[in-house]
């Protein structure tokens, strides 16, 4: 059934249909596994076309953070990191791929434990940064950086307010991007900075056309409503 679906459709038209599944993956368990097989039989046909490789690294991303084992977890982070590696000697100058490269090795360090993740910590903000220098408009690379600024002790680089600046960026390139608002009201609340973190999930709540409508519905729309909610007793 796949396979007829690939003959009859081109490439543009068959990410396209990718891309649609997983938008409404949320309340549709199948379309999200629907949209990963026809991945995998792209990737087959087709495994050094950078808009296969970088969606499929994100689907592997996506896998790893719902699966409970840790092994597992380990598993698809690094198949999503090793696949988006092989293609970068090729497309050094894509975006997407070095994004999606460093969101799985930081993940991968991250299911390692802090010590693993500390070691990476430079070479993870320098591809962040090509990211942003690739493409500056990138909303994901500023999610990035204020995730390891947030992660790092003091000691070792992290700042609060370099994470609050990157998470602003963030929505400020793309204000439909989900990722970067509940990050940014969650460290504006450590700041004991309370409306402005109301204003800020309750944009989020009013989002018409989230960018990751999945991680919307599934994670960060129902975390916002707890937050609001926890926020009603601080002034």
């Amino acid at each position: 059934m796949i396979g007829l679906l690939l003959f009859s459709m081109s490439l543009d038209s068959t990410l396209a249909k990718v891309d649609s599944l997983y938008q409404i993956s949320w309340k549709d368990t199948s379309a999200f596994e629907t949209a990963y097989s026809i991945l995998d039989s792209l990737l087959k046909t087709d495994p050094e076309n950078p808009e296969i490789v970088w969606r499929y690294a994100y689907f592997c991303y996506n896998k790893g953070s719902y699966a409970k084992n840790k092994k597992v977890r380990m598993e698809w982070f690094i198949k999503g990191k090793e696949i988006c590696e092989k293609l970068l000697k090729k497309y050094p100058e894509n975006a997407e791929l070095h994004y999606w490269h460093a969101v799985n090795r930081a993940k991968e360090g991250e299911a390692r434990g802090v010590m693993s993740s500390l070691f990476m910590v430079d070479d993870l903000k320098k591809e962040a940064n090509l990211v942003l220098k690739l493409n500056p408009e990138h909303a994901g690379a500023h999610v990035l950086l204020g995730g390891i600024y947030d992660a790092l002790p003091g000691f070792a680089g992290g700042s609060r307010d370099k994470a609050i600046q990157h998470y602003k960026q963030a929505i400020q390139n793309d204000s439909t991007y989900v990722a970067a608002y509940t990050r940014l009201a969650e460290d504006l609340i450590k700041k004991k900075k309370y409306d402005e973190a109301r204003e800020i999930l309750q944009k989020l709540l009013n989002l018409k056309n989230p960018n990751d409508a999945r991680l919307y519905y599934l994670e960060d729309r129902p975390k916002a409503e707890k937050m609001l909610k926890e926020l009603e007793v601080k002034k």
